[in-house]
């Protein structure tokens, strides 16, 4: 590459391969000075998500089994109901390794059965191809069956996958008081609490934690603050909550971590994880009255199927879709899809490391509170306030699907063949002790990379992968695409 400067801020640019032969030329290059202002969060960090329209072809699907969900009863009694039957459902499949697809169909405004988009989108990252989604208003055509898309919706005939893409923030908006706060005495709580102070003028808050143990951070605060114990998965208690205070905006944050992959997962520890996302948001939805605003705390990880955190994802795509359910009524609401906050989130520093290596690096603090109010100004009902290192996804070559908008890459059969061609030849080369040698440098290269080494050198291969390090996450990790894109091959499950 030669550059050449052609003024005080421009320059052009000349591309060569390694024989020197032209590949590209740049006439004019011009820069530009980037203020703060530019350079703030809410530029970069702020997304949503689009049901994008897409043509199906005519074709034959492959082999598959339909299971239609439905819900029965209250929204909150479904959600526990379904996503028990669903995750049984799953498991028996994973279990006896059913070569078919098993697709589950839910119905439009199914508030009920919205979990299990949750759940099933955690089990499709841990067990790519195997699982799909579909929600519709009517029939359910052959091609939609056909389809290779992970994740599809149905309206009046017509079809649309899920897309992740930039929104912009509007004017700002300021909560009014008093503001209940759940888990407000947690770390999540606490930044929160301390920004509607500073930032919105606040002046009267009420932190609900199950204990209600007063942190010594409160003090600090201008403002009054009420600290009360209450299990906000508790209606009555809930009742009782609100009665005694004149409740302006609800900032729902609560919520508890169960990880483990989908196999591990038990009815117990999916409901332990519903309930203060599920049980807890319905009933402030039913008793909060006539709140000016109702911010709800959910997660990415119910919009990208996080690998182990299947009961996370159900109740945080719950939330989701009662804010929808809200929206349809004329009742204010918005869900705020995080991603993970660096060291006040809900996830561990490993868990944190471990998403930025995957290209979601964690949010500062500072961050966090900047994209609240950018999120809370654009009127969007569903915002994903979260970091995307695209180009590390770019170069994994397989993108998930929700984030094809975002991300262009080669086909992954093109890439796939590309790669493992190459492979191929470099062992061609070599005698038999040769292969096995490269072989091993790949497989210790993966096995680095996941663990989050910075090569596969410092990988004993006489040790186990336990002893390595390796648990069931991680693992699930290992068998994800980079064998696909250094081989062409998939990991065997087992």
């Amino acid at each position: 590459m030669r550059l050449r400067t052609t003024g005080d801020s421009s320059m052009e640019i000349a591309i060569a391969d390694a024989t020197g032969a032209p590949v590209a030329t740049v006439g004019s290059l011009v820069t530009r000075a980037v203020s703060a202002q530019q350079l703030n969060a809410a530029q970069d960090a702020l997304f949503g998500l689009d049901w994008v329209p897409i043509t199906l072809t005519e074709a034959v699907p492959a082999a598959h089994v339909v299971e239609h969900v439905s819900a029965e009863g209250s929204p909150v009694e479904a959600a526990h109901a379904l996503t028990t039957e669903v995750l049984a459902k799953i498991q028996e499949w994973i279990a006896t390794e059913r070569a078919e697809k098993l697709v589950f169909v839910t119905r439009q405004g199914d508030l009920g059965a919205s979990a299990v988009w949750g759940l099933v989108r955690a089990a499709q990252s841990e067990h790519p191809g195997r699982f799909a989604l579909i929600e519709t208003d009517g029939d359910l055509p052959d091609s939609v069956l056909a389809s290779a898309e992970p994740q599809l919706r149905v309206r009046g005939g017509e079809v649309f996958v899920p897309r992740v893409a930039r929104i912009a923030a509007g004017d700002s908006v300021v909560l009014e008081g008093p503001v209940l706060i759940t888990g407000g005495t947690g770390g999540l709580g606490q930044v929160i609490a301390r920004h509607l102070v500073a930032a919105h003028g606040v002046r009267d808050l009420v932190l609900v934690s199950r204990r209600g143990e007063t942190p010594d951070w409160v003090a600090d605060v201008d403002a009054s603050v009420t600290v009360a114990a209450c299990d906000v998965a508790d209606r009555h208690a809930v009742a009782n909550l609100l009665a005694g205070h004149r409740i302006r905006s609800i900032v729902h944050t609560a919520g508890v971590l169960d990880d483990g992959v989908i196999e591990s997962l038990t009815p117990e520890r999916l409901s332990n994880v519903l309930r203060p996302k599920v049980d807890a948001a319905w009933n402030l939805h039913e008793l909060a009255g006539d709140v000016s605003a109702f911010v709800v705390y959910s997660s990415g990880a119910g919009i990208f199927g996080s690998s182990g955190q299947g009961n996370y994802a159900a109740g945080n795509t719950f939330l989701d879709a009662l804010i929808e359910h809200r929206r349809a009524q004329s009742l204010p609401g918005v869900s705020l899809a995080w991603g993970a906050w660096a060291g006040t989130g809900m996830l561990s520093g490993a868990d944190a490391e471990r998403l930025a290596k995957s290209g979601m690096p964690p949010i500062t603090s500072a961050e966090g509170v900047e994209l609240f109010d950018a999120a809370l100004s654009s009127g969007a009902s569903l915002v994903l306030p979260l970091r995307l290192d695209l180009p590390v996804f770019r170069a994994r070559g397989e993108v998930p699907a929700v984030l094809r908008g975002l991300v262009k890459v080669r086909s992954r059969r093109a890439a796939a063949s590309s790669t493992s061609s190459s492979l191929v030849q470099k062992l061609a080369g070599r005698d038999d002790a040769g292969r096995l040698e490269a072989l091993l440098d790949l497989v210790r290269a993966e096995v680095g990379a996941v663990l989050g080494h910075s090569g596969g050198e410092t990988i004993d291969p006489s040790r186990a992968f336990q002893s390595l390090g390796f648990d069931s996450l991680t693992a699930v990790e290992l068998r994800k695409p980079a064998w696909r894109g250094s081989t062409g091959l998939s990991c065997p499950r087992r």
